[in-house]
């Protein structure tokens, strides 16, 4: 199954679309997963089209590395592997940092080691070191390169200034950190520096740490060694307070067919073409899940919808059919639900709405009380990665515009046009496609 490579950045390092975090696998996540089933899992990622995995000396300690490395061994060409330096380790524990140059030496040769490879693919810091400057630690993985130990340097959890730093001595080519739906913080000092310096963004927990997958609840139970009792976001109250977000992922995944992993790691996808998140499983069924053309198909699917709003505010006048596309909009819409959200995204990206003309907007058109519109707001507000999203829809629905004028000419009906675009509620691409090519063929065939 193809599901699609990305360069991360300027490295011209190729990999799968998405990746495979393989920490969960007998680390910080519970009870260890039976050794030979891990493999069996790798190496079905890899069957699946995952060429991209992600390990460290400290999961286990190294024993994440070996079952990596036994598991990937007979299709070492195939794959890129990832793995980590940064902490002493003593009986078996994390002891504080170490990025010494003598230090990373020993760590890399290690690795190579349990991981039975010639070079390490990318080899990040695991953590920043303080004690340590970061341009002695970029010289060590730059001489590294040299003697052809490692292939690409990489970051984890680094700030911009540290992420500069490092790249004027050895070019990085990946950074890694947490980000999803839940966790944004990179995008207000990180995303920046990347895109500026060419560097390639490798999020981990794209899925909330599980909690994206709506499978997590305030009453759910971790195993005593499972790391998310101590994160607070994992809390009783935090977690009934973060629900809401999860039963709109859940709700915009029934809307696609799709599954909530499938919505929360389509939507990491969609914000740079040069991410590359690596979910985590410990089941091949849930790996599965998180087949990356499913998650394609929901993130464009909604960029195609809700392009439709961008698209009757543009064409309002020209067409000549209504003094107000949003009411035009909602009426021929199906569903009054979504010719709101589809109302709020337009007139708050598109016309420049304040959140309160938003909602006086809705009171206005809606019958509905204060408080309900304003849940609605709450609930359709658009981020800046979905806005630049829905102009990609807005684009595909003019380019299907020009199709049908260009195959029916005088023929072509712009009213049916609409009523074939908006018949399900702005149904996905596919299905858009379809619908006006058998319009083309159906008309095309009467006019004969």
């Amino acid at each position: 199954m193809e599901i699609g490579k990305r360069k991360l950045g300027n490295s011209n390092l190729e990999v799968s679309g998405i990746g495979f975090g393989c920490m969960g696998l007998n680390f910080g996540y519970g009870p260890a997963t039976n050794k030979r089933e891990a493999i069996n899992l790798i190496r079905k990622a890899h069957e699946l089209g995952i060429t991209f995995f992600d390990t460290a000396e400290v999961y286990g300690p190294y024993t994440n590395e070996e079952v990596v490395g036994e598991a990937l061994a007979p299709i070492r060409d195939e794959v890129v592997i990832a793995t980590k330096f940064g902490f002493n380790i003593q009986d078996g524990k994390m002891v504080g940092l170490n990025s010494q140059p003598q230090h990373i030496r020993k760590a890399v040769e290690g690795s190579l080691k349990r991981l039975k490879v010639d070079a390490i693919d990318l080899l990040y810091q695991h953590r920043v070191d303080p004690e340590v400057p970061i341009e002695e630690v970029a010289g060590t993985v730059k001489q590294l390169i040299t003697e052809g130990k490692v292939n690409h340097f990489g970051l984890s959890e680094a700030s911009a200034n540290t992420i500069r730093k490092a790249h004027d001595v050895q070019p990085v080519a990946a950074v890694q950190s947490e980000y999803s739906l839940w966790w944004r913080e990179p995008e207000t000092k990180i995303f920046p520096t990347l895109e500026e310096l060419g560097i390639g963004f490798v999020p981990f927990s794209p899925l909330g740490k599980g909690f994206l997958t709506g499978k997590i609840n305030e009453n759910t139970k971790f195993d005593s060694t499972d790391f998310r009792n101590t994160v607070p976001r994992f809390s009783e109250e935090n977690l009934k307070i973060n629900r809401a977000m999860v039963d709109l992922v859940s709700e915009i995944a029934m809307q696609k067919d799709a599954t909530p992993a499938q919505v929360a790691i389509a939507w990491v996808l969609a914000q740079k073409p040069w991410i590359v998140p690596i979910p985590g499983t410990t089941k091949i069924a849930l790996q599965q899940e998180s087949d990356l053309p499913e998650f394609r198909k929901s993130s464009f699917n909604s960029a195609f919808g809700e392009g439709w709003a961008l698209y009757a505010e543009s064409l309002g006048a020209e067409l000549g059919l209504y003094t107000d596309p949003y009411q035009y909009m909602g009426r021929l819409s199906n569903e009054i639900e979504r010719a709101i959200r589809l109302v709020v995204d337009a007139g708050m990206h598109h016309k420049g709405w304040t959140r309160e003309e938003a909602i006086q907007y809705i009171l206005d058109n809606q019958p509905m009380t204060e408080e309900e519109a304003i849940q609605r707001i709450e609930r359709y507000m658009v981020t800046p990665g979905q806005a630049v999203s829905y102009k990609v829809g807005e684009k595909k629905i003019l380019q299907l515009r020009t199709q049908a004028q260009e195959a029916l000419g005088d023929q072509f009906d712009i009213r049916e046009f609409h009523r074939i675009m908006l018949e399900d509620g702005c149904p996905p691409l596919e299905v858009l496609e379809i619908k006006v090519n058998q319009w083309i063929e159906n008309a095309q065939r009467e006019g004969a």
